[in-house]
């Protein structure tokens, strides 16, 4: 007899002393995967294969900039399983143009004071 497994029927295998002509009869349906919380079958321990992830908080990995995208990532806690995203580039912040009295005019980004944005005498020039 073969024992039904969670997905294939068990049965029973007949053969003939006299001839070896063999057949499989009294078949019992298989047992189906019995999943517990933590989507692992009770009955063979094998992981679902289309169960859902349960994943934890976000965690930066990089964070995102003026000009660079950052990115963050959370884990599956039953299976490992790490989903990434992209955090997109900020645009620049602009503070307020600053006149130096000489015809030049400067303003600096709020959000990362090394990128600044300069003119004079109607051109732009970034920095």
């Amino acid at each position: 007899m073969t024992d039904p497994t969670c997905e294939d029927k068990g049965y029973t295998s007949f053969e003939c002393e006299v001839c070896g002509y063999s057949y499989k009869d009294n078949y019992i349906d298989a047992k189906g995967h019995e999943y517990n919380e933590e989507h692992i079958c009770t009955v063979c321990k094998e992981p679902a294969e289309t169960a859902e992830h349960v994943y934890g908080e976000w965690k930066t990995v990089r964070e995102a900039t003026c000009t660079e995208d950052g990115s963050h990532e959370r884990e599956c806690g039953i299976c490992g399983y790490t989903e990434s995203e992209t955090l997109h580039a900020f645009e620049h912040d602009w503070g307020e143009w600053a006149s130096d009295g000489n015809g030049n005019h400067t303003r600096t980004c709020v959000r990362d004071t090394l990128h600044t944005e300069s003119h004079r005498d109607g051109s732009h020039l970034r920095g």
